[in-house]
């Protein structure tokens, strides 16, 4: 065997590196869900609620 043969990369390692970066797209995605549900709940549930209470208690 040469001297200067390349050893193979731990694999915990490579695989744990891997988790952690679908991890953080897991985590981006979320967050970036949770930002446009936020959105639409002040554009689309918000306002029909408001007109909702105005209609039943300002008679």
């Amino acid at each position: 065997m040469r001297q200067n043969a390349r050893q193979p990369k731990p694999t915990l390692f490579s695989s744990s590196n891997v988790f952690a970066k679908a991890q953080g797209i897991v985590k981006a995605k979320h967050r970036f869900l949770v930002e446009r549900a936020r959105d639409w709940l002040r554009a689309a549930i918000i306002p029909h609620f408001t007109a909702l209470y105005a209609a039943l208690f300002n008679q």
